[in-house]
């Protein structure tokens, strides 16, 4: 199976914006993701087919294309987000889902015009920072997710995992301890969750996989007994995905799992300032106007 075989980068447009209204008009980004594939009907083969090179080398093409898809409603003024990664469809985004799919590509394709008019209108320097601007919002800021990812598969698994631990402790955790042998039936660590005056045991899971391949369910039962009296929460923590049927796994009866795929992993590293830290990004439109 190759990108050929995917939906197009416009096709995922008019399906971001129902699944977000659909949801009340907001969804975080790894949400939006999981709930688009799903509505789009994607398979887990598709999902595994990733880039061969290139910066975004071993990232699904049809998860990098949602990826896109925000970023390019964004443009159009259908979508805004916040700094934490929260996606809300605007009163544009409503009147375009109204509409229908062929309204939504024409907005698609009339704003990237525009956008090209500008850069036409700008001193040369003007031009060539506001084109970078825009180059990273098309790629939906994948690229900074492709270098961090490709660190984090790099990592040893010792290393990856006292991240995982940091991570969580800047989460709320308290004692999080690695655990000390690499046979410890599947738990790679544990901590204690604390909510206000509550208290509760909480292990965690650990996978280094790249993106092709995903997570299955049969991965998240073992953690799950591995788990059986032991612990009141789960976290299941992976450079990669996990498969639809995984993530009814985890929706099953028995200690709550909460699953953190690729993309949320990079995003809880950046809001928590671990290795990422934020870019500038120049405005070229605020001196032309001077």
């Amino acid at each position: 199976m190759s990108a050929l075989d995917l939906p197009t980068k416009e096709d995922f447009l008019t399906p971001t914006l129902e699944v977000i209204s659909g949801a009340g008009g907001s969804l975080g980004r790894t949400e939006i993701k999981e709930k688009v594939a799903q509505k789009a009907g994607l398979s887990d083969d598709q999902l595994a087919v990733t880039y061969p090179d290139g910066r975004s080398a071993g990232r699904s093409v049809a998860l990098d294309r949602i990826g896109w898809g925000l970023s390019a409603l964004k443009l159009m003024g259908a979508l805004d987000n916040s700094n934490r990664g929260v996606w809300s469809i605007t009163s544009r985004g409503r009147e375009l889902l109204a509409q229908g799919r062929d309204a939504v590509v024409i907005a698609n394709r009339t704003a990237r015009n525009e956008a090209k008019r500008r850069r036409k209108s700008l001193p040369a320097a003007s031009e060539t920072a506001l084109r970078d601007n825009e180059e990273l919002a098309e790629q939906g800021s994948e690229s900074w997710r492709a270098e961090l990812l490709a660190i984090l598969t790099s990592m040893s698994p010792d290393s990856f995992e006292r991240l995982c631990a940091r991570l969580l402790r800047s989460l709320g955790c308290r004692d999080v301890e690695v655990s000390r042998y690499s046979d410890d039936e599947g738990l790679d660590g544990t901590g204690v969750l604390q909510v206000s005056l509550l208290s509760f045991p909480v292990f965690f899971q650990a996978k280094r996989y790249k993106v092709d391949r995903p997570i299955q369910p049969n991965k998240i039962r073992e953690f799950r007994g591995a788990m059986a009296q032991r612990g009141d929460k789960g976290f299941f923590i992976t450079t990669s995905v996990f498969t639809a049927r995984a993530r009814d796994e985890a929706r099953r009866g028995g200690a709550p799992i909460d699953l953190i795929d690729g993309d949320t992993l990079c995003d809880l590293l950046y809001e928590n300032g671990l290795g990422v830290e934020t870019r500038p990004v120049v405005v070229p439109d605020f001196f032309a106007d001077l």
